[in-house]
């Protein structure tokens, strides 16, 4: 699959849609998260699972992200 490069977490995306979020600083691993255009939703395992989620999640800023190159929903 391919990537963005990394942004920071204080950056917003621009487009609505899953985006791998690194929590690895954190004592995590990477996962990935819906960008609604206002808020990160609960991580998941996949960009699929991620594109379902319906709950805002925990930790909104700070985490650097990077994008998908396709839609998982298609």
């Amino acid at each position: 699959m391919k990537l963005t490069p990394w942004f920071s977490g204080t950056d917003i995306p621009f487009r609505p849609g899953a985006y791998e979020r690194d929590y690895r600083p954190f004592g995590g691993e990477t996962w990935y998260s819906e960008w609604t255009g206002t808020t990160w939703l609960s991580p998941a395992r996949t960009p699929l699972v991620a594109s379902k989620q319906v709950t805002a999640a925990f930790t909104q800023g700070g985490i650097r992200w990077r994008g998908l190159a396709k839609d998982p929903k298609s």
